[in-house]
């Protein structure tokens, strides 16, 4: 009995209760802090996307992606929008205080009468100027080019000095070579804004700052594309000219993004605003601004001393817009099948890639002439990619 008393003796720890009694209250306590922190981060506006001190801040929060259900707050209206607190987020054109004129240039296909209607709006009610837009509309029936001209008619613009028509086949070398051609006739002050035309561009508020790469002193706005869908479980119809092309495409999902693992593997950043040239503030260097693709701009250095080894720079803009991408209607699943096409007959299957990767995302249930609907396991992988649209500029 009594070594079996000292054993126990031995192995008994008259202090660990009362450890493990501290420890409980201390988790206790943790878990309490947790649980409070995680009900104000969703109760709050700060469960969106923050609207930061500095531009480059505001771009690495921008994708506004939610993991848990929505607050149900006054300020949220419907699923067009972010919260009205984050209302002032992008601004038009003139309050931006650039020194020189702003340009648009687009590539349009004369199919696109309708999606033109809305592209127009948008970008009028934004600032740019009709006088400085310029189109090359790609027509290959008269019916369609003539519904075009009318729309740009409708909406003020110069048919004969703003409006080039083209029968060529498409190409992106082609579409690449006609906008370095505008850019070379610009004034040196001018600004260049250069959308497709189911990309509608929110310009970010003042202050801009310089970019991070690319030449000294250069300032430029990018952005990154977030996807407009229509309802999922519905047919995709096409873009008609009303209501609003918001209500038709009403909620924004994170669809193509710069990795394998993506919905469809696509560069989703583009340049939405950025000068024709640029001069370093010290040394006095001029540079160039020519795009490379839709999403690859670069500042070649001027002159060009030996055109063999043209000194080139590649920005990234430090100032961060959005885009709002309308490729998801009958019309724009249409082109992409085109475009498919042909750059499968040029033997061009990088750049026929991501159209091949839109198409396999939907179905015409085994009838090519039937609507488009999306696959099931595309929508429940789309469902989950939803994030907060962009606020327009009051």
């Amino acid at each position: 009995m009594a070594v079996h008393e000292r054993k126990k003796k031995k192995t008994s720890c008259p202090k660990c209760g009362l450890y493990a009694f501290l420890l409980t209250i201390y988790l206790g306590v943790l878990l309490q802090y947790w649980a409070v922190h995680q009900y104000l981060t969703v109760s709050t506006a700060t469960s969106w996307e923050s609207i930061t001190s500095t531009p480059l801040e505001a771009a690495l929060n921008s994708e506004g992606s939610f993991s848990r259900p929505l607050p149900t707050r006054p300020e949220i209206v419907d699923d067009l929008h972010c919260p009205a607190a984050n209302a002032t987020r992008h601004c038009k054109l003139g309050d931006l205080g650039l020194p020189g004129p702003v340009y648009l240039w687009s590539m349009v296909a004369a199919d696109s009468y309708n999606m033109l209607e809305h592209f127009l709006q948008h970008y009028i009610e934004v600032g740019v100027p009709v006088e400085n837009m310029r189109f090359l509309l790609h027509a290959t029936n008269d019916a369609s080019r003539q519904r075009s001209l009318a729309v740009f008619a409708k909406h003020g613009i110069n048919l004969d000095r703003n409006v080039n028509v083209t029968q060529v086949t498409f190409s992106s070398n082609a579409k690449r070579d006609f906008f370095n051609q505008h850019i070379a006739s610009l004034p040196s002050n001018a600004w260049l804004t250069y959308p497709d035309l189911d990309e509608f561009f929110h310009y970010p508020c003042p202050p801009l700052v310089e970019s991070l790469f690319g030449p000294p002193g250069l300032i430029c706005v990018g952005g990154s594309l977030r996807d407009r869908l229509p309802h999922l479980s519905s047919p995709i119809g096409r873009v008609v000219p009303g209501p609003t092309i918001e209500s038709q495409f009403p909620t924004c999902h994170k669809v193509r993004l710069n990795k394998e693992s993506s919905i469809v593997h696509g560069q989703k950043y583009k340049n939405l605003l950025f000068p024709v040239q640029s001069i370093s503030p010290d040394s006095g260097q001029l540079w160039k601004a020519r795009t490379l693709t839709a999403h690859s701009l670069a500042y070649y250095k001027y002159p060009y001393m030996d055109a063999s080894r043209v000194e080139t720079s590649r920005p990234f803009c430090s100032t961060f817009g959005s885009i709002d991408h309308y490729a998801w209607s009958e019309g724009q699943l249409e082109l992409a099948a085109k475009k498919l096409s042909v750059y499968t007959v040029s033997g061009n299957q990088g750049n026929g890639r991501v159209y091949e990767q839109i198409l396999s995302l939907v179905t015409r249930n085994g009838n090519s002439t039937g609507p488009w609907y999306f696959k099931k396991e595309a929508a429940e992988r789309i469902t989950k990619e939803r994030i907060c649209c962009p606020i327009p500029a009051a």
